[in-house]
């Protein structure tokens, strides 16, 4: 099995250098992981497998793996998700909850960082802002 990019469907403006579609695949790829695990599969995958053609993300190859319980909650948290377009909240995240948040991903192979600070909150969401606002006038 493999994984490929869809360039066409990169947002121009909110993610010109496609680093949003790459999450986007990034999440599919470790979703496909955890129901192959959740299923009796251990995935085998390799990332950027095609040096002539960037579009190729992942091939994967599957052997049999008996599931565990550990393999099975996490098939249950993807199928419980909602997404919550709300604007983020003003007030901070208590550190602790941070610490949780952020532990979550070396196991999963996700870099995750914290803004933490007003300032950098604060640039965030203009930055977010100006990419929706382009994004929304551009027809294409």
């Amino acid at each position: 099995m493999s994984l490929f990019a869809d360039f066409s469907r990169q947002l121009q403006y909110a993610a010109p250098d496609g680093r949003d579609l790459l999450i986007s695949c990034g999440a599919s790829l470790r979703h496909l992981r955890v129901a192959a695990a959740a299923h009796g599969w251990r995935a085998q995958v390799r990332r950027m497998p095609n040096p002539a053609n960037d579009a190729q993300l992942a091939t994967f190859s599957f052997s049999p793996a008996p599931a565990t319980a550990d393999d099975r909650a996490p098939l249950d948290q993807i199928r419980s998700r909602r997404t919550d377009r709300r604007r983020p909240k003003s007030w901070p995240v208590a550190h602790e909850h941070l610490d949780r948040l952020l532990a979550h991903g070396p196991p999963a192979d996700v870099t995750i960082m914290a803004v933490a600070s007003r300032r950098a909150h604060q640039e965030l969401l203009q930055i977010l802002a100006e990419a929706e606002l382009a994004q929304r006038e551009d027809p294409r």
